[in-house]
């Protein structure tokens, strides 16, 4: 399954960085439709996986409902799409390209696109 995103979606990225992802399209890891998870923030959240693991123990994580997409596979249509956004992604959460993670894209930004 893909989704499209076509709203500016939510995060704490800035919102000209976060609207760059409008008009893309991900294939979505997991089931068929919207999943509940509980995550990090790109800036608030942990930079490596044993702070993750203390995170989760704090109960800091946050409940959201929406798609998860493979990071680095996001990260390259929107390097090809705004080279100014994944400036700011690089410089700003490079912790997100080094570790195996996903981005969570929320429910109210996306459509699912028809195969």
């Amino acid at each position: 399954m893909n989704i499209r995103i076509t709203s500016t979606p939510a995060g704490e990225a800035p919102e000209e960085v976060r609207a760059a992802w409008v008009g893309l399209v991900f294939p979505v890891l997991g089931g068929p439709g919207p999943t509940t998870v509980r995550g990090f923030g790109v800036l608030s959240g942990p930079r490596s996986r044993l702070m993750a693991v203390v995170h989760r123990i704090l109960g800091r994580r946050k409940r959201s409902s929406g798609f998860r997409v493979d990071a680095a596979t996001a990260f390259a249509q929107l390097a090809a799409h705004s080279p100014e956004a994944i400036e700011w992604w690089r410089t700003n959460t490079p912790h997100l390209f080094r570790l195996r993670v996903f981005l969570h894209f929320d429910e109210e930004a996306c459509t699912i696109e028809p195969e």
